[in-house]
């Protein structure tokens, strides 16, 4: 991982990762605005590929590790309030954490859309097509002004596997899948 992140970004800021590394080693308190900190600049492989070689393009503004209280999202669009999940490794022992955690996510009106590192890796343009994909869905909803009560959950394309009553709403047009994934839709 070392070798793709450019060497100006790993020597930024280099005392202060230092310190807030000892402090996770050694098991101390640390502030989750440094946590925050420490993980955007140390992104897992497939956060790193995701942001650079997709989100980053795209119109709408994303955050990296953006505190939402009282956690911490890998991902965030704010115009979209969509939280975008990468699991990796970290995941594994943690499923009762992340459905604790995505339950209060959704409940406080955020949409979720979780993706695996390892599809990340493997393959990256279909990844992309189900974000842009959802970012369609979420665009459309804007445009036909429905409002669910509560935030949603993506594992797979809302325009193929979403609501019937929502997808009936739209026109035939619109209910494809993205073409040309970097496309906007406002």
């Amino acid at each position: 991982m070392q070798d793709i992140i450019p060497y100006e970004k790993r020597i930024r800021d280099k005392r202060y990762r230092k310190i807030i590394e000892e402090k996770i080693i050694l098991g101390e308190k640390v502030d989750i605005y440094d946590f925050a900190q420490y993980m955007r600049f140390n992104p897992t492989l497939g956060e790193y590929i995701l942001y650079h070689e997709f989100l980053f393009k795209r119109q709408e503004k994303f955050r990296k590790q953006h505190i939402i209280k009282p956690f911490i999202v890998d991902f965030y669009c704010p115009g979209l309030k969509l939280v975008i999940e990468a699991d990796g490794s970290s995941h594994d022992d943690k499923y009762e954490y992340d459905i604790r955690r995505e339950a209060f996510l959704i409940e406080k009106g955020y949409n979720i859309a979780r993706i695996t590192e390892k599809d990340i890796l493997r393959n990256l343009d279909s990844v992309a097509q189900f974000l842009a994909d959802v970012f369609k869905y979420i665009f459309l909803l804007k445009k036909y002004n429905i409002k669910p009560g509560v935030g949603e959950r993506y594992l797979a394309s809302p325009l193929s596997f979403g609501k019937k009553e929502i997808l009936d709403l739209f026109t035939e047009e619109e209910r494809k899948p993205v073409e040309d994934v970097f496309e906007k839709w406002y």
